[in-house]
């Protein structure tokens, strides 16, 4: 059944994606999927935002030229704190879906597409592709409360909540060291499709940032899903040239995972500095391999969350 998107006004769309009978997934009052037609899907809820319209928007012009597909955007608007993108559904399989090591090359075809796409997307400036404000959990569950939108910006912002150390090196990226990142290289993200080529979903998180941001990601989904995510990391690094050598990607990944880990115990916006060097002498990274059992400790005042800490994250496997 095809679908005039132009008869239909934003709130004849905001409407119908409350009626359940055509939502796929979630919940319309806080994020969910639901499809208006064999061809036409809308995701909405309060963080589907202008970043990831803008992140896909740019990805979809740009998959033409490889085996990976990027659904096209119609319509993104926003209605009563809530975010709308209209777009093409894509037909396939979810890669959870898939027992993904029965199907040889997979990992390394999906590899593949994902490279060639970002190889041929000029560098802008760091962040997502509209200058907005990153999200991911390298920025917090929030996102990072302000726009990155230079170097110098984004090297300060990872500084304050590295929380230097006397004599330590601190973030110095250049615009050189970035690409287009994905940052949720996850299974549920990708679609196999039935001519065999894959589609990639969600880049709420993508923009450009430093190449090392989309290895950092890849290891905190090993977490999760070890087999595939350290398939998936193995094969893009193969493909990629090398711009730094292991020891060094090895410190850039510990001083992001300090920085991910400092953003979980402390609310860098009201906390006082002093205060957040001496907690986070206490909590230097702990010596677990990444497959162990998380710890069930939490962090004291003055963090004003109490997640647990997961083990800190490193290359070795």
């Amino acid at each position: 059944m095809s679908l005039n998107l132009n008869s239909l006004s934003d709130s004849d769309i905001a409407f119908r994606c409350r009626n359940p009978d055509i939502i796929i997934s979630g919940d319309p009052d806080v994020r969910c999927l639901a499809k208006l037609s064999d061809d036409v899907i809308v995701k909405c809820g309060w963080s589907v935002t202008p970043e990831e319209t803008a992140n896909q928007e740019f990805a979809y012009k740009y998959s033409y030229a490889c085996d990976l597909k990027v659904p096209k955007i119609y319509r993104y608007f926003r209605m009563r704190n809530i975010g709308y993108i209209v777009m093409e559904f894509i037909e396939g399989t979810s890669l959870e879906k898939i027992q993904f090591h029965k199907h040889s090359g997979l990992v390394q075809r999906l590899a593949t597409a994902i490279h060639n796409l970002f190889q041929q997307m000029p560098v802008d400036s760091p962040g997502p592709r509209n200058g907005g404000i990153p999200r991911g959990s390298l920025f917090s569950e929030d996102g990072a409360g302000t726009t990155l939108n230079t170097m110098a910006k984004l090297n300060q912002w990872l500084n304050e909540r590295f929380l230097l150390e006397k004599d330590e090196l601190g973030f110095n990226f250049d615009l050189s060291d970035c690409r287009f990142c994905h940052l949720d290289l996850t299974r549920r993200n990708i679609i196999l499709c039935p001519d065999g080529s894959f589609c990639l979903l969600d880049w709420e998180h993508a923009g450009f940032y430093p190449t090392v941001f989309e290895t950092y990601c890849l290891l905190f989904a090993r977490q999760h899903d070890y087999e595939f995510s350290q398939e998936l990391l193995e094969a893009l690094d193969n493909l990629s040239p090398k711009t730094e050598s292991h020891k060094e990607l090895e410190r850039h990944v510990q001083m992001l995972d300090r920085v991910y880990r400092n953003n979980l115990r402390y609310c860098f916006s009201n906390a006082d500095d002093t205060e957040l060097r001496k907690e986070a002498e206490k909590f230097a990274a702990f010596p677990f391999p990444l497959h162990t059992e998380v710890p069930t400790s939490t962090v004291p005042p003055p963090a004003l969350f109490t997640e647990t800490v997961p083990p800190p994250l490193h290359l070795g496997s």
